[in-house]
């Protein structure tokens, strides 16, 4: 997704200004409308969404973020 074309929402999120882009996504500001907190939300970019080895990746560091 391009941030021309990405929702309002995602994942009961409502997306904010784009943070930063790197290699494999962008982090944007965000509000996590269930708690009312502040959060980034990291968005793998179109050109890897179809790269199974870039999915694995961004997955593995979801899920160790998660853990903090």
């Amino acid at each position: 997704m391009s941030p021309d074309t990405l929702p309002s929402r995602i994942g009961g999120c409502d997306l904010g200004e784009m943070l930063g882009q790197g290699g494999v996504g962008a982090v944007y500001r965000a509000t996590q409308v269930s708690l009312a907190r502040s959060v980034a939300v990291k968005i793998l970019l179109a050109q890897h969404v179809q790269d199974k080895a870039y999915v694995e990746r961004f997955l593995m560091e979801a899920k160790t973020v998660a853990t903090l």
